[in-house]
């Protein structure tokens, strides 16, 4: 027999949708096979008979998980194009949110009009069926799924139960700070029970047009218990039940359409943000080199092989930026395995960087299901960019190998010829538009004679870097600089006179040599 996978929910989401049926036929066979339950066991849980258990087990061994799904049935309404199923569409795309009785109302005096019968079996089923469709695909709520979990937790302080919810994970897949999204659904889900307020309505007990309204809006924002308003509204509780799935199937009707409506959610500085620098940096000398770097050129390159500390130079560098006041845009490139849309990614860092600053633009277009090409949103990336005199740090600069990365990368470097910007990239290797005698790899730490050679290169004159036979020129800066914090003023004052002659008559000959260089 084949086995049965396991499945999260929101893996079970992702494969079958809004498909209760499918949902019901693979949790009974999870019963089935991996808990050791008997089919009558099963069949009697799950309120179905046996044939229908065996049915279900004989698809998924012929078909696996897609042997699950609902069939769709040929040769009804819709398929058919009836009148039915047009004047339906018609009022339903008028108002997404009509309660199920005042629809049937419309439609009935419309197929009136024509002389054509409607019965009311009918008129249900097709409305389940058009409701599915209404939603777009990707963003369907289920009332007894994603959109009931997420009621519960609406009234949560701050949402992060909410934005960890399926619904949040259907509704905004590109965010991944769950804070962000359980605050954005938590003014959507607002949103769509406030239209479920009736806009003319009699008094509140009295029409039945607010009971849609008041069930929501009491169980999940005002916290009522499902008794208290049963009592309220004076309903039996199969009329409760039946008016409040009437009104879950309303609210996730309303809501796809709400979150259209909405503005993407603004991105937390976390996204922007360096990772938190080390208490004690190994890295001193090449810091200062590279802040002048920057300084001078626009650009610094930390590259080199694992281990050498290319990312806590950069994490040093940025702090030592942002204490300075300056901005700094950081984006870690993850593994291309783990992520194919690196340089889709790198515009989104960019694009929250932008909004953050006060340019939504491009994060807006970017958040929008309907994208634009992406050589207008790179247009967009340059005019951002302009005169905005940020620090762009792009850590693992290496796994940017897909063509859009490219392209990024590109408007990235012509920033910077316009100093509109400065970009710090953090390698393993060097890439292919750097100057290897510009740019030499980091060494080890401990590495002393690495080191040397190293900060001799990066010490330039005019743009052109020392050669390695002047090392001892550095070496000597570095002398000096350790014989300074020896010699500090307070502690030089306080030796007796005849000790300070004889100190500064020893370093007569290191300032003529300083004054030679």
């Amino acid at each position: 027999m084949t086995d049965l996978p396991r499945l999260s929910s929101s893996d079970l989401l992702d494969r079958f949708g809004d498909d209760e049926a499918a949902l019901r036929r693979y949790r009974m066979l999870t019963a089935l096979m991996r808990e050791g339950r008997t089919a009558v066991e099963v069949a009697r849980t799950f309120g179905v008979s046996r044939e229908s258990l065996r049915r279900a087990s004989v698809a998924f061994e012929r078909e696996g998980l897609d042997g699950l799904r609902s069939r769709p049935r040929g040769g009804g309404h819709v398929v058919r194009g009836t009148a039915l199923a047009t004047v339906m569409r018609q009022e339903l795309d008028a108002d997404p949110g009509v309660p199920p009785a005042a629809l049937l109302r419309r439609v009935q005096a419309r197929m009136a009009e024509i002389d054509t019968p409607l019965a009311r079996s009918s008129f249900y089923r097709l409305l389940n069926q058009l409701r599915n469709e209404q939603v777009p695909r990707g963003r369907r709520t289920t009332p007894d799924g994603p959109l009931r979990e997420a009621l519960a937790d609406l009234a949560e302080d701050p949402p992060l139960a909410l934005g960890k919810s399926a619904l949040a994970s259907l509704l905004l897949p590109e965010v991944r700070d769950p804070l962000t999204r359980g605050r954005w659904l938590q003014r959507a889900l607002r949103s769509a029970i406030e239209r479920l307020r009736p806009a003319e309505a009699g008094p509140l007990l009295a029409d039945t047009r607010w009971r849609h309204y008041l069930i929501i809006a009491g169980e999940y924002e005002t916290g009522d218990s499902r008794n208290e308003l049963q009592q309220a509204l004076a309903l039996s509780a199969s009329t409760y039940s039946r008016a409040k799935r009437e009104a879950l199937d309303r609210l996730g009707a309303i809501l796809p359409l709400i979150a259209a409506e909405l503005p993407p959610p603004a991105p937390p500085s976390a996204v922007i943000s360096p990772p938190p620098a080390p208490e004690i940096s190994e890295h001193e000398p090449e810091l200062e080199r590279y802040t002048s770097r920057l300084r001078r050129d626009g650009m610094a390159i930390i590259w080199g092989p694992d281990g050498v500390g290319k990312t806590a130079l950069a994490a040093s560098l940025a702090a030592r930026l942002l204490s300075r006041g300056q901005k700094v845009v950081w984006h870690t490139a993850r593994p291309p395995e783990l992520d194919a849309r690196n340089g889709h990614n790198l515009l989104l860092t960019l694009a929250a960087g932008l909004n953050i600053d006060g340019q939504p633009e491009l994060w807006n277009q970017m958040s929008n299901p309907e994208q634009m090409p992406f050589t207008r949103w790179l247009d967009l990336l340059a005019t951002g960019l302009t005169e905005r005199h940020w620090t762009v740090v792009i850590d693992n600069a290496h796994r940017l190998t897909d063509r859009d990365a490219e392209r990024v990368i590109d408007v990235l470097l012509r920033a910077r010829d316009r100093r509109d910007l400065r970009l710090v990239v953090i390698t393993r290797e060097l890439p292919a538009w750097a100057d290897a005698l510009h740019w030499p790899p980091l060494p080890q730490p401990e590495d002393m004679g690495g080191r040397r050679a190293f900060l001799s290169l990066l010490d330039t004159q005019d743009g052109v870097a020392l050669a390695p036979a002047d090392e001892r020129v550095v070496l000597l800066r570095e002398k000096v600089a350790e014989l300074l914090a020896v010699l500090a003023p307070t502690e030089f004052a306080r030796l007796p006179a005849y000790r300070r002659a004889a100190m500064e008559q020893a370093l007569q000959p290191l300032l003529h040599a300083l004054e030679m260089l």
